[in-house]
């Protein structure tokens, strides 16, 4: 099942606020949520995500712009500023039901056209957005529970540290490596630059050799395929420019080196299956041992490891048996000389 609608995924019509679903196997439409005076009040770029908690599945709904509602009350606790809001909401899919839900911490303020992007199944990262302060280049870590959601702001400490400027429009995904989830954000109103997040060590990058017809855009799409787990092809389409709209494909590769670091270069769209064929068969080549040969090389690591202890057990008690052997040598040879010397003496005599 999947989730979809305008700009952010839900859809305005007149006085009204819809949530539709679309059922990618039968190719039809359900509306899940009627006009209700228990949600969100109307509004666009917003942004949606799905989460799981205790095994049901909920979509977070926050921020975005649009007009009041008569028909629909504010949110307490959640603050407006002109048509701008920070609602957050939560839609329960197995009740149909809008839930209001605790929220503690650092709450965003008033905030549309950020990017909101899952972390795990009860975390989300949301960057960036328009406020009434203008393009935001915050970072909000939130987690959620069936009642509430925790927000956790992280901002510019300044000096040499890197930090991207604040945006909005901007688009954004998850990528997965061995060190931790990592946020890749891509454009942006009024920027043509591409970082990437470190969420857990809270450290950002910006990354170099790509081209500005890739980056300076706005408004646009971005999904990521896994090719390899060091591997992954970021997938930008359309978008804005400044004085026109761009409907183009480009192919991001992002790889993650050895020494911890990233590599970027772009795929041709000729070269697509041929180069997806190509770090396949990469990925293969470098991975020559097979599971269960895996397994027996670890055992017989375990046997040499062990071998190797009961080894320097064994030249530890030789070698205690061998400096016994010559203090109890030196011993007798000192007992001669005194011997020698006593019959010397007595001879003497």
């Amino acid at each position: 099942m999947k989730f979809l609608g305008h700009e952010s995924f839900l859809l305005v019509a007149s006085i009204i606020i819809l949530l539709y679903s679309f059922n990618v196997d039968t190719f039809n439409w359900k509306e899940l949520s009627p006009t209700t005076s228990h949600g969100p009040t109307m509004r666009n770029y917003c942004d949606m995500i799905a989460i799981k908690v205790n095994g049901e599945d909920y979509l977070v709904v926050i921020g975005g712009v649009g007009p009041s509602s008569i028909n629909t009350p504010k949110q307490p606790g959640a603050q407006y500023s002109g048509d701008k809001n920070n609602e957050i909401y939560f839609y329960k899919l197995s009740t149909g039901q809008w839930i209001s839900p605790i929220v503690t911490g650092d709450r965003p303020p008033p905030i549309h056209d950020f990017t909101l992007t899952s972390i795990n199944n009860s975390s989300a990262i949301l960057f960036g957005g328009s406020t009434g302060n203008g393009r935001s280049s915050n970072v909000y870590i939130l987690n959620f529970t069936n009642t509430s959601v925790s927000c956790s702001k992280l901002s510019n400490p300044g000096g040499s540290v890197q930090w991207p400027k604040g945006r909005c429009a901007h688009s954004s995904v998850l990528i997965k490596t061995s060190s931790g989830p990592h946020l890749l954000v891509v454009g942006g109103y009024g920027t043509n630059d591409i970082w990437i997040f470190d969420i857990n060590n809270k450290s950002w990058k910006k990354l170099k050799n790509i081209l500005d017809n890739v980056t300076k855009r706005y408004s646009h799409s971005l999904s990521v395929l896994s090719v390899t787990p060091t591997t992954n092809w970021i997938i930008v389409f359309g978008g804005m420019r400044i004085i026109s709209t761009t409907s183009d494909q480009i192919v991001i590769e992002l790889r993650y080196t050895s020494n911890n670091d990233w590599s970027t270069s772009i795929i041709p769209l000729d070269q697509y299956q041929e180069k997806l064929q190509e770090r396949r068969i990469e990925w293969k080549a470098s991975q020559l041992v097979q599971p269960e040969d895996r397994r027996e090389i670890d055992r017989l690591t375990r046997v040499l490891q062990e071998r190797e202890r009961e080894l320097q057990e064994e030249r530890r008690e030789k070698e205690q048996v061998r400096n016994r052997l010559q203090q109890q040598l030196q011993g007798r040879e000192r007992q001669l000389q005194q011997a020698q010397q006593q019959g010397q003496e007595r001879e003497r005599q």
